[in-house]
């Protein structure tokens, strides 16, 4: 998902909005002593000439200001994972003590946090990119054209991006980086700079949108490039932007995890789910690196006074964008139990109509109803991060339920089950037992609580390690039946869009209702069957005894890749930036009352599954009204438009006479131009030039012709044309 980019605002305004009240500007005062801007910009000419002087700048102005526990250094030549990782930012500050992770070469003997400038300095201010110790980012850009807004050094209402190659490369560093350091880190937001030339702009991220300065010539007035680096160390050792619950693990907590391991391969070895923790924890436990391990406090569900604690390091799954959801999901140790559990983290939509998850597993879990994960923990509806988001309010502008800048509040959820992928399943038993178990579950929340999940799909339908029992996880869409009809808090489709019903994709406006979510079971079972059973798109290899697929040969047979695009995974474009149209192919393949693929073992249980499905969905798509639902779901873009370039009516009255002329005398009633001409002819052979001429005379009636301002230039001008047509032009083009 892209940022969300808010009107830009003046660095001050930043400043005095998004550092913590009351800080003193005096440690960043006397910018000139700190080093000669007009010389610095005097030898600034490639984009690595910035570095070292801008290094030593800053470095110098935290030193005097008592700040000197903090270091910028030069990241832009040094990533974490090797020469081949793209991530690298230019610039990072760092706290000194971690100096062990971002500097090239340990540093050793007594006092080493004192050493860490110098050796810095001696090495060009050279150091590693390590994404959980970074506080911010700087990223520079010295080329015209290589900025990521156009006009980047004037100031502007609003952010256009520079054209070309280069522009959106910067663009997609700056929004990576920032997504980076919140995924590896628990922050509430995240605080960057841009360098373009002489000129600065700060950036404010979270999970709403990014709000982005007014440039600065930072040479011209370097007080406030300075103050932001100032006060982005000060901010830190308040743990500024942090959230407040989560803490570094002690090294008396790390051994906790260390125990349980041993225990796992030992005495508790063939325990039920074993396997898969100890997975669990040396992926933890090895991470660390990367993943430090973090002490996290939530309040229990039955007694929420009481506070319980968490480890959790690396997440086993996590959405990587700079705005949303952000959900992420740890293994998680229970510190008051001694077991593993599953922690969810993600930031909740503010809005009237959406509950917090919490909420609806309390009332699940409070009716008994089975194949669910039992919620244990949880915080965020009350928390500090809602009250900051909503404190925003007063310069980010009001949210818009039909689009722009959605308020949020962060939501952590701890449950008692550790699930593995629907896909482990290893026998069409196994899988359709899992989907049964799942869709009990389905079942008895709308039967009985009357809460429809709307968001089916293989990613919330788990296999517990445990029992092997199949569950329906992920209840952050789901709403009661009341709430359906009252409209989306959105613009774009909740939910997982290869899994949606076809009305749903087709029909935009159209609400959820129980049908989507059944109908979705079925395209989990059909996706399953496409991807880990044989049929006629397969790619398989045949040694005389076993059939296998011929992994080689698929990556360049792009049949099956072509129908999961095509059927699954394609939508038309955001119409007027909103709403996405799809399920074209879902909608096409239930009117024909089969999926477009033939299994090779069609008596199977998964097969007859889905064949069946489709025959129970068949006729009700066949019996649906499009006109109606297009009239009543369908996108109003026409009736936008129609405001802009004129009403239907709008045109000439007349008659042509020439649709009328030249034809044989009429054999009957002339039939409306929607009308088939003949009613009774149902067969391409006995189609003659007298059923169309029928549809001619209709439209020599007098109608309204709409004049030259109706026609739109070529809307297919600049698009490439697929390589069929392109070879016929070609070849009727030679014979000519």
């Amino acid at each position: 998902m892209d940022p969300y980019y808010e009107k830009p605002i003046d660095a001050f305004q930043f400043i005095d909005n998004y550092f913590p009240k009351g800080l003193s500007a005096a440690g960043s005062d006397h910018e000139h002593h700190y080093g000669d801007f007009n010389a610095v910009a005097n030898d600034l000419s490639g984009e690595g000439t910035y570095y070292v002087p801008l290094c030593k700048i800053v470095n110098s102005m935290l030193r005097s200001a008592g700040l000197g526990e903090y270091v910028l250094a030069y990241t832009g030549d040094t990533p974490e994972n090797g020469i081949e990782d793209p991530l690298k930012p230019d610039l990072s500050l760092y706290r000194a003590e971690y100096h062990d992770a971002f500097m090239t070469t340990p540093i050793s003997g007594p006092s080493p946090d004192d050493r860490v400038l110098g050796e810095l300095a001696q090495k060009g201010y050279k150091a590693r990119t390590v994404w959980a110790r970074m506080v911010s980012t700087v990223e520079i850009k010295a080329k015209d054209g290589d900025s990521p807004f156009h006009d980047f050094g004037k100031f502007q209402d609003t952010l256009q991006p520079t054209r070309g190659f280069e522009g959106a490369r910067a663009r997609s560093q700056m929004v990576s980086y920032a997504t980076e350091i919140q995924t590896r880190q628990h922050r509430e937001f995240v605080l960057t700079a841009f360098i373009w030339k002489r000129y600065i702009r700060f950036m404010k991220w979270d999970r709403t949108h990014t709000q982005v300065t007014h440039p600065i010539n930072y040479v011209e007035n370097p007080e406030l490039f300075l103050r932001f680096f100032y006060y982005l160390a000060l901010s830190d050792k308040k743990r500024w932007g942090h959230q407040p619950s989560v803490t570094l693990a002690q090294k008396e907590d790390i051994a906790r995890l260390h125990s349980l391991l041993g225990y796992l391969n030992g005495e508790g070895r063939n325990g039920p789910g074993a396997d898969y923790e100890r997975m669990y924890l040396d992926d933890m436990i090895g991470n660390q690196r990367f993943y430090p391990i973090h002490k996290v406090l939530c309040s229990d569900v039955k007694t929420p006074e009481t506070t319980r604690s968490y480890l959790i390091g690396k997440p086993i799954s996590v959405s990587r964008s700079p705005v949303g959801r952000a959900t992420k999901g740890f293994v998680a140790l229970d510190i008051d139990n001694n077991m593993l559990v599953f922690m969810k983290d993600y930031w909740c939509t503010d809005a009237e109509s959406i509950r917090p998850e919490l909420e609806i597993y309390k009332t699940l879990n409070g009716m008994n109803i089975p194949h669910l994960s039992t919620a244990l923990a949880g915080s965020g509806a009350a928390s500090a991060s809602r009250q900051v988001a909503k404190h925003e309010e007063q310069f980010v502008g009001a949210t818009s339920s039909k689009g722009g800048l959605q308020r949020r509040f962060h939501h952590r959820l701890v449950f008692d089950r550790l699930g593995r992928p629907l896909e482990t399943y290893k026998t069409q038993e196994e899988l359709l037992t899992c989907l049964y178990h799942a869709y009990l579950a389905h079942y008895h929340a709308w039967s009985r609580a009357k809460i429809l999940h709307r968001n089916i799909s293989t990613n919330n339908i788990l296999i517990d390690i445990r029992t092997g029992e199949g569950f329906l996880n992920d209840w952050s869409m789901s709403k009661y039946e009341h709430e359906l009809d009252k409209g989306a808090t959105q613009p774009w489709r909740s939910g997982t869009w290869e899994y949606m019903s076809a009305a749903l994709l087709k029909f935009p406006m159209k609400p959820n209702e129980l049908s989507d979510d059944l109908e979705s079971f079925l395209h989990v079972a059909t996706v399953m069957g496409l991807r880990f059973h044989l049929h006629d798109m397969s790619v398989t290899i045949n040694d005389g005894t076993l059939i296998s697929i011929d992994k080689q040969k698929m990556k360049e047979d792009n049949r099956l890749a072509t129908h999961m695009k095509m059927t699954y995974y394609h939508h038309g474009d955001r119409l007027e930036g909103k709403h996405s149209i799809g399920g074209k192919f879902k909608f096409q393949e239930f009117l024909a009352g089969k999926p477009d693929v033939i299994f090779d073992r069609p008596k199977d249980p998964l097969p007859t599954f889905i064949t069946s499905l489709y025959q129970l969905f068949s006729s009700r798509y066949q019996a649906l009204d499009v006109d109606e639902y297009e009239k009543r779901y369908g996108y109003t873009s026409r009736s936008n438009r129609a405001s802009k370039v004129g009403d239907e009516n709008k045109g000439t009255r007349k008659t042509v006479s020439l649709f009328t002329t030249g034809l044989e005398p009429s054999p009957g009633p002339v039939l409306s131009v929607a009308a088939s001409p003949q009613q009774g002819v149902s067969h391409l052979k006995d189609l003659t030039h007298r059923d169309l001429s029928a549809v001619w005379r209709t439209l020599g009636e007098e109608r309204i012709w709409p004049d030259a301002s109706e026609k739109t230039a070529d809307q297919l001008q600049g698009l490439q044309l697929n390589s069929i047509e392109r070879r016929t032009s070609s070849r009727h083009f030679a014979i000519d």
